[in-house]
């Protein structure tokens, strides 16, 4: 399930956001839900933004992006 990007603040209003669930099913490989959270609160998954309710939106186009960036570890 796409979240249409709601937030005002984003200088890309085109960009879909998902749930750490989705993130975790498109991602390759085995990560846990916590890993997730954690590389979003350390700013390693660009764009994740942090709701009131303390979960966590991650824009789609941070896929690509660390994927990218793990071919290089």
């Amino acid at each position: 399930m796409s979240i249409p990007n709601s937030n005002p603040d984003t200088t890309d209003q085109t960009n879909d956001w998902i749930l750490v669930s989705e993130f975790i099913n498109r991602f390759p490989g085995t990560i846990s839900g916590a890993s997730v959270r954690r590389w979003c609160q350390k700013g390693i998954i660009k764009g994740a933004i942090k709701l009131p309710t303390g979960r966590w939106r991650i824009p789609t186009s941070a896929i690509d992006q660390l994927y990218a960036e793990s071919q290089t570890w």
